[in-house]
């Protein structure tokens, strides 16, 4: 097993040319954090990894929240130290990035019971059902920053 640091090394070190590593990637909403979610190494350790976007510096990662695929990182649109992430172990993530670790960042922890294939934002609460009726693949719609007047749509 070993510390996170290690895994994080021996998994984005591999010279594997099948194994694609990155699945998903968002930038925040000050542009100054770039997100990327990793495919599963042969270990299982799923990792998010944060790099500052203004000196391309690997920031950290976050490593227990995820046992399999990360398929999705979306940031709030207003809140840059807001994330939402969302896995094939079927785990909806929501963060407080200001946090000192991963641990203390972990807000919300949803449980979808299925594959989370995409998190999209949607409008305001109301127009919700609309939205859904044009979208037949959702099967769950998760609040993952409450009290605010848009949320996140997470198909599965």
């Amino acid at each position: 097993s070993g510390n996170p640091e290690d895994r994080l090394l021996a998994a984005t070190s591999s010279s594997d040319e099948t194994n694609s590593l990155f699945s998903c990637l968002d930038v925040n909403a000050t542009d100054e954090l770039l997100i990327a979610g990793l495919e599963a190494d042969k270990d299982g350790n799923a990792f998010i990894l944060f790099w500052d976007r203004r000196n391309s510096e690997l920031m950290g990662a976050y490593s227990e929240s995820h046992q399999d695929d990360i398929t999705q990182v979306t940031f709030h649109p207003t809140k840059p130290n807001q994330l939402a992430t969302g896995s094939t172990d079927g785990l909806v993530c929501v963060f407080d990035l200001s946090e000192d670790s991963e641990d203390d960042a972990l807000s919300y922890t949803f449980n979808t019971c299925s594959t989370v294939a995409r998190g999209d934002l949607v409008g305001e609460w109301t127009n919700i059902k609309e939205e859904l009726k044009e979208d037949g693949g959702v099967d769950y719609v998760v609040d993952c920053f409450p009290g605010e007047d848009q949320g996140q749509k997470i198909n599965t």
